[in-house]
């Protein structure tokens, strides 16, 4: 009979003798290493970007781009917005080359902190031999050697390891070396017994760890460590000579944090990578009883508190609970999860800043970056998460809810720290590097939720994981956890970066235009088409064979029934379609817009209508299935928001419009990826302790949750369509359109060009220092900015079309002075990041200027 069942409510166990294959997919131990190595290798992108600014190379730089300022052609009182945007290009064009020099700096911080790392890793073994006297097993230990080969042929390996012997100080065996040329040194007690139980046990641990290709991994993560810390004293070995310590504050306490982390990150991984080889080398009863009587004897006392976070070693005590329970290593943990936000967030900032100093590579900025740090989030938190769903499957048990509640907390914990402690905001005025110190948590919020619906589509494909190999699930689990966290990365910082640009109005106006690209679209369809596929699948009533260890027993899962794709088809139908009834009912009571401004204000809103729809489903879903439904829901939602803009579409036609392909695929596709990034943010509601169904819900149910969520987000779209669209659709009574173009914008034309004219003339004086330079961008440039913001927010236009014109002429004004002020804080701090930054940032100002003035001259004309 069907009935509630709460995520994390006690279920009847397995039989006891049944044990998971935890082994059974890959460990996430090498996309946390991998992880590791992009956060170093990103801080090699700032050191490089450091030794730039702090030698005459950056001195150079900075004389070229004050060259191309000069050059910047002249602009005479009441220019157009064509010769102030070539007047920009040019200039962007003349400091390609510096910039370009700049961005070769900062790669060649990454090359060499390969080169460090790889010179390292080299001599690491040569270091361990001498240090540890270690020596080749002689003739007189032939008989370890001999046994070390048997049992390396007996594991499968091509090649056995060498076999070496320390002295009598030696009491732990250990591997080491380099691909190729691996050894297993031995303690002299144990050599000298290669028939005993100790020998084998030993033995079969570290040629464990040469299977499982792990012993480069180890030594890597430690060099890694040593190498960072030498990169991040690097700036201050390089600012002290100098005497310039002014960036130095903000510096080394963000240095020390991504230290810790590192060492942290380092010491999880030599841990989880012993607990592999325990299990790896022990897959039957008996070597399991004897290397649980092995550690049982080592006297190691277990470490607590701190001390055990940062262990390169697990606890004896610890390995043998392992062993014994071997579910227990699939649990996810909080602060591995911390560390892997933490990394995420540091290093993505720092690569964005590399593309946005080409300004021939500005439009990769956001995509590229979030292509290469998705992936690697995918498989360690992805894949950890969708471990434990299969585990979960096999144990009878029910802990997924539990595990996703802690990783997405300490994800968007380290998310948060990270965003914060990411050496791109250095030199910052703020301590979160941006002008809103809440800022951060949109990106957190977003990357929690990502884990959400990760970990919901990891228990949608556990529930038909029998009808998958271990390699095709593994496939599917870091294929779509690394779609969905690279495009949440990808979006989240885009929508942060003009939120702390141009305020809600040009995040709102991002929403509906960058967020809405092609790709964006493509990437969204594939992915929601992919679960649809996994969801079509029937749930399996056992477990698969692959997840146990040994012969598979025929015990039921604890709750075979799934959601399904009867139930993700109604729910979305019935969201998208009270949606477009919405809409219908508002074209009845409203009637047709009376302006095409008051038609464009409409139609922003209907695509967040359409997203709006979208999150419903996923809602409802999540309402019905708790965990299970936030996977689900990325289908459900991409479904709801595709029949609400069809509605769209026929109710459009059916008063008069026209319908042509192009008019389909515009109106379908801008809802999809917004659509997602709000579903994301509403998922984090699937970690509570939602109650799930065990067996399908009526009809009747699925209809009214649905219609009734996706009729309040269609309402609350409709309703607020003045605040989440960047235009206005009515303005109160004041200055007339005449008066505004012949009297008003004259005025401010002449403001903008005379600052031009200013800027044009700071650049031009070369006795000015930097202090100097930046003093006068303040005053000379800054301070008649604010005086005409001023006088900006006291006019209020009387036509609407003249106040969303307004609008943009208060967002161009803005950006400039936003762009003027770093640019002074980029002279007082040597920043040529910061500069290319805002030169990108002046671009889109000038192009909003650039709209103002084409809309001054329409009028005029």
């Amino acid at each position: 009979m069907a009935g509630p069942l709460v995520s994390d409510a006690p279920a009847p166990p397995a039989p006891a003798d049944v044990r998971p294959d935890v082994l059974a997919l890959p460990s996430p131990t090498v996309a946390r290493f991998v992880l590791l190595l992009g956060a170093l290798l990103s801080s090699g992108l700032f050191v490089g970007t450091w030794v730039h600014n702090q030698t005459a190379v950056g001195d150079d730089w900075l004389a070229r781009v004050a060259e191309c300022e000069r050059q910047r052609p002249s602009l005479p009182s009441g220019a157009g917005a064509d010769a102030i945007l070539a007047a920009q290009q040019s200039v962007l064009q003349c400091v390609e080359g510096a910039q370009q020099r700049l961005a070769w700096f900062a790669l060649g911080g990454v090359v060499l902190t390969l080169v460090a790392a790889g010179v390292v890793l080299a001599v690491v073994p040569r270091v361990i031999v001498r240090r540890r006297a270690l020596r080749l097993a002689g003739p007189k230990l032939a008989a370890a050697s001999d046994r070390v080969a048997a049992l390396a042929e007996e594991g499968g390996l091509r090649r056995s390891p060498d076999t070496m012997v320390g002295t009598s100080k030696l009491h732990d065996a250990f591997s080491f070396g380099l691909p190729g040329h691996y050894a297993v040194a031995l303690p002299p007690a144990v050599a000298v017994r290669s028939t005993g139980v100790a020998f084998e046990s030993l033995v079969r641990h570290e040629l464990a760890h040469v299977a499982r290709r792990d012993v480069l991994i180890a030594w890597s993560a430690r060099a890694l460590w040593y190498v960072l810390i030498a990169l991040l004293a690097l700036p201050v070995v390089l600012a002290l000579p100098r005497a310039d310590l002014s960036i130095l504050p903000s510096y080394v306490w963000r240095a020390a944090l991504l230290l810790a982390a590192a060492m942290l990150a380092s010491a999880g991984i030599l841990r989880s990578r012993e607990f592999d080889a325990d299990l790896g080398s022990a897959r039957t009863a008996a070597r399991r009883d004897a290397l649980s009587a092995l550690l049982g004897t080592s006297g190691r006392a277990a470490s607590t508190g701190w001390r055990r976070v940062v262990a390169l070693h697990p606890d004896p005590s610890e390995r043998v609970r392992m062993l014994g329970d071997p579910a227990r290593l699939a649990r996810a943990s909080a602060v591995d999860a911390v560390i892997a936000g933490f990394l995420a967030a540091v290093t993505l900032p720092l690569l964005v800043s590399v593309f946005a100093t080409v300004p021939s590579l500005t439009s990769w900025a956001y995509a590229v970056p979030a292509a290469l740090v998705g992936p690697l989030m995918g498989a360690t938190v992805g894949l950890s998460l969708w471990r434990l769903a299969v585990v979960d499957l096999a144990q009878r048990t029910a802990g997924l809810g539990g595990a996703t509640r802690r990783v997405a907390a300490g994800v968007f914990a380290g998310f948060l720290v990270g965003q914060v402690a990411s050496l791109a905001a250095v030199g910052s005025d703020t301590l979160t590097g941006t002008r809103s110190p809440l800022l951060p948590l949109l990106g957190a919020l977003a990357f929690g939720g990502t884990t959400v619906v990760v970990a919901g589509l990891g228990r949608v494909a556990a529930d038909r994981s029998r009808h998958l190999s271990a390699r095709g699930y593994t496939t599917l689990a870091v294929a779509l956890s690394a779609t969905v966290f690279a495009f949440v990365l990808w979006a989240a910082t885009m929508l942060s970066s003009t939120l702390d640009l141009g305020g809600w109005r040009l995040a709102a106006l991002t929403s509906v235009t960058l967020l809405t690209q092609p790709a964006a679209v493509a990437v969204v369809a594939v992915l929601a088409a992919a679960v649809l596929a996994l969801v079509a699948i029937r749930p399996a009533d056992l477990p698969p064979a692959w997840a146990f260890e040994g012969e598979a027993p025929a015990v039921p899962v604890l709750d075979p029934q799934s959601v399904g794709l009867r139930e993700v088809s109604v729910v979305g139908l019935v969201s998208g379609v009270a949606a477009a009834l919405s809409i219908l009912a508002f074209r009845l009571v409203a009637g047709p817009a009376a302006t095409f401004e008051e038609q464009t204000q409409r139609f922003d809103a209907y695509v967040w209508l359409f997203a709006g729809a979208g999150v419903a489903a996923g809602l409802s879903l999540i309402v019905l299935h708790g965990l299970r439904g936030a996977g689900a829901g990325v289908t459900a939602g991409t479904l709801a928001s595709c029949v609400a803009a069809l509605g769209f579409v026929v109710i459009n036609a059916g008063f008069g419009g026209d319908v042509t392909l192009d008019f389909v695929g515009g109106v379908v596709g801008p809802g999809l990826p917004l659509g997602l990034v709000l579903f994301v943010l509403v998922s984090l509601l699937a970690a509570l302790p939602i109650p799930d169904a065990r067996g399908r819900r009526p009809v009747v149910v699925l209809v009214a949750v649905a219609a009734l969520l996706g009729g309040l987000a269609a309402t609350g779209a409709i309703v607020n369509r003045g605040t989440i669209s960047p235009l206005q659709p009515s303005a109160p009574a004041g200055l007339s359109t005449h008066d505004y173009v012949t009297t008003y914008a004259p005025t401010v034309a002449a403001v903008v060009s005379g600052i031009d004219r200013a800027a044009v003339a700071i650049d031009a004086d070369h006795q000015l220092s930097p202090t100097e330079r930046a003093q006068r961008i303040r005053v000379d440039l800054v301070a008649p900015l604010d005086a005409a913001l001023t006088q900006a927010a006291a006019v209020t236009p009387a036509e609407d079309s003249v106040v969303q014109l307004h609008a943009t002429l208060v967002a161009g004004l803005q950006g400039t002075r936003r762009a003027f002020e770093n640019f002074a804080r980029a002279y007082e701090t040597n920043d040529s990041t910061l500069f290319a930054r805002t030169q990108a940032d002046r671009a889109g100002s000038q192009q909003l200027l650039r709209a103002w003035l084409d809309g001054i001259r329409a009028r005029q004309g």
